[in-house]
């Protein structure tokens, strides 16, 4: 950059960097800067020489650790040479006075307001929004220097929270923090300040986080503690699943198998409610369903649930019984060969704009959240607390508003109810959205995208036809991460990989999959100095590997979306690669082809081409899918892939028989 640029920034943080509040808005603006420029400006403000510099690079150490390290460290050593006390910087300030937080567990998320005095006379407020759902830290703010006096006669008038002391503070602010790391979504803007929850050494008893789970919990009846429960299922709330369940008769290992359907990847929950209750002398029994949306179509589970009263009068569930499962071809009119769902799909050139059109709503609630945004929907039975009613299904007459990244998707079951609500958008929002298409596709698709893992509409609302034809009806998806520590990336797949292909900008890895003495295509990693995408055949075999990835890389890698990779497998044989490995296409051919043969294909009905080719009925199907891949044979992914219909035949012929 020019160097009157740069001095223009160095003066401006200057403005920022003596405290808190100020370091938050260099840190907010900072955010919006793309990775490579931000190291890039690093880089070359760590030629000036200004203490106040020395407090931004540790501002950035403490706030990125790994991610922006080696320059960090670069500079701040610099300052140490010339005599500079860079370990005297700290950005802890004040004495722990008072905490609070919201009684709203049962809805999966908290509110927490911590106090800090400062000087007697005055404190700062650290607010959080914890979620134990997706997103874990979700936000965090700070008010700075409110007068004590006002902030302690401001609690007293507050009735709807709880005051907690510094180990429950520090508890509920790590076990949030552990939803960041297991999803691999970035806390936000401020680790600075809030880390030294993170690292306080506090006992994390089991009994001790499930009281006070319940501490700040509503006290429920028993069919709104079984709605809670669906709806913590919903999102995975182990933590508070746990706090409800009577554990000298029912563990939560009972509970993840009881409910193992539902929390497997693919399924989606649909519906889940309370249905009757009926009181006894020791208890209540709750009768309750959920539909769930599985690969062959949606499904009816009814249970039965068994609670009591603990000593403190707190209702427990001691007993679940799954009593019926059930078809339900035409769910809510729904049928799998059967779209009917419109929907509207927008780029969002203004966020600010949208949420001030979205809080005029009047019957909005938020159905949960998304890894990249949030699920909202407008309906006339309005209730805010949808932990309240279980989960609900998109009904007549609702609206969805999912928010993914920079997509904002309009979701109803009614063509002309969206175009009405089309018009209103563009009349309401003018340029802070954009409408990019109109779809109607099925169930899945829309259920698919809400779940918030894919990073375009468009990726799910492809035709059947298309997604069947496709790489011999095995869809290829990429996952994409931001790098935050790129050698421990780079070891971890180096260990663990079969084969790899260095080039000057980045590295592809490849895992295989065994069949006997065959070797088959397992999953393709391409890692970058920024970015690493991770691509493998089907949902399942893409979760496995992200599964991994967020055990071993928790820390060093950050989610940033799913997408289906329409150019396949064979993508990566730029000109470039081809020039370095020019056998590298027969070789992937080879384990494509391996891989497809031991594939379970929705379009053979969950067979797999070897077992299809056994029986007439799925000889049939083979003929019928070879007869798509041929008309679309001048599509993009075979142009890309350059594997025809007749590979398909040829391995079958290999493996098996002659085709007659």
């Amino acid at each position: 950059m020019p160097k009157q640029i740069l001095r223009g920034i160095v003066e401006d943080i200057k403005k920022f960097i003596d405290d808190n509040e100020g370091r938050l808005i260099i840190l907010e603006v900072a955010k919006e800067i793309p990775p490579d420029l931000k190291k890039q400006l690093l880089e070359e403000l760590a030629l000036f020489y200004d203490e106040d510099l020395a407090v931004f690079f540790r501002l950035f150490l403490e706030e990125y650790e790994e991610e922006f390290k080696p320059v960090c460290m670069r500079a701040l050593n610099k300052y140490r040479m010339a005599g500079y006390d860079i370990d005297a910087i700290s950005f802890q300030e004040g004495v722990f006075h008072k905490a609070y937080a919201s009684l709203s567990r049962e809805s999966g998320s908290v509110s927490l307001e911590v106090a800090w005095k400062k000087g007697g006379r005055y404190v700062d407020i650290e607010y959080f929004y914890l979620s134990y759902g997706l997103e874990g830290i979700h936000s965090f703010a700070l008010v700075s220097d409110m007068p004590i006096r006002r902030y302690d006669a401001d609690r007293r008038q507050v009735s709807d929270m709880v005051k907690l002391d510094w180990e429950e503070v520090c508890l509920l602010i790590q076990k949030a923090y552990e939803v960041n790391r297991k999803n691999m979504i970035s806390p936000p803007t401020g680790r600075f300040i809030y880390k030294k929850y993170l690292e306080a050494e506090v006992k994390a008893e089991e009994e001790k986080i499930y009281d006070l789970t319940l501490k700040l919990c509503s006290d429920l009846l028993p069919g709104q503690l079984i709605n809670s429960f669906f709806y913590a299922l919903k999102q995975k709330d182990y933590i508070y699943i746990a706090s409800l369940l009577d554990r000298s008769r029912l563990a939560l290992t009972d509970i993840k198998d009881l409910f193992a359907g539902v929390l497997k990847p693919g399924h989606l929950l649909l519906e889940a409610k309370a249905d009757t209750v009926s009181r006894k002398e020791d208890g209540a029994l709750v009768n309750g369903h959920l539909c769930l949306l599985e690969r062959e179509g949606v499904y009816k589970y009814n249970y039965v649930f068994r609670i009591n009263q603990s000593e403190d009068l707190r209702w427990k569930l001691f007993d679940v019984k799954l009593v019926a499962k059930s078809s339900m071809p035409a769910y809510h009119n729904w049928e799998p060969d059967k779209k009917g769902f419109f929907c509207s799909v927008y780029d969002i050139a203004d966020i600010d704009g949208l949420f001030v059109w979205l809080e005029e709503i009047r019957l909005l609630k938020v159905v949960g959240e998304i890894p990249r945004g949030i699920h909202l929907r407008i309906s006339p039975l309005y209730d805010q607390d949808e932990w309240y009613n279980g989960v609900s299904f998109l009904g007549p007459g609702e609206v969805d508003l999912v928010i993914n990244g920079d997509e904002l998707v309009v979701v109803c079951l009614d063509a002309d109810f969206l175009a009405d609500l089309d018009e209103e958008i563009a009349n309401e929002l003018g340029e802070a959205v954009e409408l990019k298409g109109r779809y109607e596709v099925d169930l899945l698709a829309v259920y698919s995208y809400i779940e918030g893992q894919y990073t375009f509409f468009e990726d799910v609302a492809r035709s059947k036809d298309e997604e069947e034809t496709s790489l011999g009806g095995v869809r290829f998806l990429s996952a994409r991460y931001l790098v935050k520590n790129y050698a421990r990336v780079y070891d971890f797949l180096a260990l663990t990989g079969d084969c790899f292909y260095p080039l000057p900008d980045y590295t592809i890895f490849y895992r295989l999959e065994k069949d006997g003495e065959e070797d088959l295509f397992g999953a393709e990693y391409i890692l970058d100095k920024e970015y690493l995408t991770v691509s493998a055949f089907g949902e399942d075999d893409l979760r496995c590997r992200r599964d991994e990835l967020s055990i071993k890389l928790c820390d060093d890698l950050e989610f940033m979306g799913m997408e289906i990779r329409r150019e396949g497998i064979f993508a990566v044989l730029t000109s470039e690669v081809r020039r370095f490995y020019p056998g590298l296409e027969a070789v992937l051919k080879e384990l494509y082809l391996n891989k497809w043969l031991k594939s379970r294909l929705p379009v053979l009905k969950g067979m797999t081409p070897g077992e299809a080719f056994q029986s007439r009925e799925g000889q049939i199907l083979l003929w019928d899918m070879f007869k798509q891949m041929k008309r679309s044979e001048n599509s993009l992914q075979k142009k890309a892939c350059k594997v025809k219909f007749k590979d398909y035949i040829n391995k079958l012929e290999n493996r098996y028989q002659k085709i007659k």
